[in-house]
């Protein structure tokens, strides 16, 4: 089903009830549709390059995005073989818990604190700040 334009308060709606997501793109740096539609609990086809393996991991059916043949039979597959397509949601959905916006900020803190040690050393606290509340004046 092609849908045109979709309002961003459908899209979850339609990931999660979609027989299967297809994402048959070869050029995404960073695949955000793809990790939406993980987070969606998607079934999904898609394209087997390496940002989308690095990430959705084995949570996908990976096919050759060039070949039509090749991404039909993973469609078709997907649809037809309940088992497989409740493994691919079920795996989608535990995979997507990479991707939150927790974990994001947890690491890029993390990285920050590595990069704040490896040029500054351990962060501490300068000895003129004073141990009390500021007063502001105005």
């Amino acid at each position: 089903i092609f849908a045109g334009y979709v309002p961003l308060q459908r899209m979850a709606s339609l990931y999660a009830h979609a027989a299967v997501f297809v994402f048959s793109s070869l050029l995404e740096a960073c695949p955000n549709t793809l990790i939406e539609a993980m987070g969606c609990g998607a079934a999904i086809v898609a394209s087997d390059t390496e940002p989308n393996r690095e990430v959705a991991g084995s949570a996908v059916i990976w096919c050759d995005g060039r070949e039509p043949g090749d991404m039909a039979r993973a469609m078709l597959e997907t649809v037809r073989n309940r088992a497989i397509n409740a493994k691919l949601r079920a795996a989608a959905s535990e995979r997507s818990k990479r991707f939150s916006w927790e974990r994001s900020a947890d690491e890029l803190v993390k990285a920050l604190e590595r990069a704040h040690s490896d040029y500054l050393g351990p962060a501490r606290f300068h000895d003129s700040v004073p141990d009390r509340e500021l007063e502001f004046h105005t």
